[in-house]
């Protein structure tokens, strides 16, 4: 809607509700937190099953070391850490707080959510750039031979979330959280209603 009065109710006034926008941006943010944890790198073993490896490194699937974390193998051999996942928990933590502001409150002002949008929009960018950039190319995790492995499920959960999140900093930043709200008839001594 528009910020300017409505001329054909008398000059409505516009009211800032974002419960909507609000309980999306915490679903995204929640998609982001969710995906963290899910599988972002999969492979074949030779057993004809698969190996998935969480966005926290914990290993799972057919393996001889499933129940294991891959974090605990590569800090041994000196190779760093496989945490991916830590990008999409970030910053879907940002979003859920962000967006539970901007359900909750009522400000008044013009462009009343514009902190609380730009947090949604730099995590939507973080959430669906690194998901789409790690579902296109996942990576070895530091153990697997190039093209051996596959992404996981992780990303694209996380890339959920974020173009959710973008939408919602596009829907406040066009200030589409504004409502309008019928002005009191007023009335004018001497003047009837006719």
């Amino acid at each position: 809607m528009s910020r300017s009065r409505d001329h054909r109710s008398g000059g409505a006034r516009i009211e800032r509700t974002g419960l909507a926008g609000g309980l999306i941006a915490v679903a995204g943010g929640a998609l982001m937190v969710i995906g963290a944890f899910l599988s972002w790198l999969t492979t074949a073993t030779e057993t004809g099953g698969s190996t998935s490896i969480s966005g926290f490194g914990a290993i799972s699937g057919d393996n001889s070391v499933a129940g294991s974390n891959l974090n605990d193998f590569l800090a041994t051999g000196g190779l760093g850490t496989y945490r991916p996942g830590l990008i999409g928990l970030t910053f879907g933590l940002v979003a859920v707080l962000s967006g539970a502001v901007v359900a909750a409150a009522r400000p008044r002002g013009q462009r009343p959510f514009r902190i609380a949008a730009c947090l949604i929009l730099l995590a939507g960018v973080a959430g669906a750039g690194w998901g789409v950039l790690r579902g296109v190319a996942p990576g070895t995790g530091g153990v697997f031979s190039d093209g051996s492995g596959s992404a996981g499920v992780g990303p694209w959960v996380t890339a959920t979330g974020g173009l959710l999140l973008l939408l919602v900093a596009l829907w406040l930043f066009a200030g589409w959280a504004d409502r309008a709200v019928g002005a009191p008839v007023q009335r004018h001594r001497g003047i009837q209603p006719g």
